[in-house]
């Protein structure tokens, strides 16, 4: 709301007079199941304190204070907003009086399902855009991670890099068509055809590096720079489509290393998402992070996470962390191997430095573009 509502106010006033209440998606959705909005602290982040109320610092450097009224009640994601009523349940089919939650932002939920319980436990998605959450016992946007409220008294730091699994679709859909051809042929998957090749190579791909930058917007996480860009740094002659594959693998966890050593420090890491089927990505994620990697049992760890705020709301578990620790276990514990550990400390430093290295060649690429009539 902090960039809309100003936008508004800015060019098309008329809106911003003739609307009650500002909400989300899911509170809309709430609002036509209940008659009531569900709102809480996670859906609107951007203008809430660490006392998880609307603060009057942010909407007034926002210049929306005047809106105050605008924003609905917060409550906690584990409060029964409201129940299903009559007219909703006849164009649903949802039984009439079942509670509906307040439940959450969807990086909250699904941090609660994998088992995020406690402080110093963080979440690494393996999807399209990649993201991961640490959880804290405190307030602390002290270096640009977003604080969401979560449990009461617990704060996840997000973090949501474009270094995500867009990178792997790419390799894979413009270089791997032989292993398609051999999945085919063999009646396999094709990721298992490409884990067996790629697990042949060695840690640190010979010194092969890829950064994860392929999204159109650059990278803003750790380091905000709209020019970054994705390359494979250090080929040669004997440089093989198995070891540029891994190197984007070790890339995306080199990335999603150098946002997570920017937050608070970790005990524990759960790893979810379409990549955390992977054994060799989840293998090397912990190879690299020198941490043991937990792998919860399920998918679609957003429903899951809301499950627990319901068994919760419901009376079934005195706490939400009661809860997660009886609906959420771990399928495997990947843990690090102390050699790989290593060899990946090592290029790890050479990542960030190329890095540090390409920030004035990504603006000058930019503006050679720019001279020519060009994007890219």
């Amino acid at each position: 709301m902090g960039n809309i509502v100003p936008w508004l106010k800015d060019n098309e006033p008329e809106v911003l007079e003739n609307t009650a209440y500002f909400c989300i998606i899911s509170n809309y959705i709430c609002y036509k199941l209940t008659g009531k909005l569900g709102v809480n602290a996670s859906d609107f982040y951007g203008e809430v304190d660490r006392t998880g109320q609307y603060s009057e610092e942010i909407l007034r450097a926002a210049r929306i204070w005047e809106y105050r009224d605008r924003f609905p009640e917060i409550q906690k994601m584990s409060d029964i907003a409201g129940y299903v009523t009559e007219e909703a349940a006849a164009l649903t089919g949802l039984p009439a009086g079942v509670p509906v939650l307040c439940a959450g932002f969807d990086g909250v939920a699904c941090s609660l399902g994998v088992g995020i319980a406690a402080s110093k436990q963080a979440n690494i998605l393996l999807g399209t855009c990649g993201s991961m959450s640490i959880s804290n016992d405190k307030f602390d946007c002290s270096v640009g991670a977003h604080p969401m409220a979560a449990m009461e008294g617990h704060w996840l730091r997000f973090r949501c890099p474009r270094t995500g699994t867009i990178n792997t679709d790419w390799y894979v859909n413009q270089f791997c068509k032989e292993e398609k051809e051999r999945a085919e042929a063999e009646g396999r998957g094709l990721y298992d055809v490409i884990e067996e090749e790629i697990g042949k190579v060695k840690p640190g791909c010979g010194g092969v590096l890829y950064h994860p930058f392929l999204s159109y917007g650059g990278e803003y996480h750790p380091f905000d720079d709209l020019n970054a860009r994705a390359n494979f740094f250090g080929l040669n002659p004997g440089t093989d489509r198995a070891t540029m594959l891994r190197a984007v693998y070790e890339g995306m966890a080199f990335a999603t290393k150098h946002c997570m050593d920017a937050m608070n420090s970790v005990d524990t890491i759960f790893i979810s998402g379409g990549g955390a089927k992977s054994d060799v990505w989840c293998q090397i994620f912990s190879d690299i992070c020198n941490a043991s990697i937990m792998r919860t049992q399920g998918t679609e760890f957003g429903i899951k996470g809301t499950a627990v705020l319901v068994a919760h709301a419901i009376g079934a578990y005195p706490t939400i962390e009661a809860a997660a620790a009886a609906m959420c276990k771990p399928s495997k514990v990947i843990t690090p191997i102390a050699e790989n550990v290593a060899v990946y400390a090592k290029f790890y430093e050479l990542y960030k430095d190329v890095i540090e290295a390409m920030h004035p060649l990504w603006a000058k690429r930019k503006a050679i573009l720019d001279q020519c009539g060009m994007e890219g």
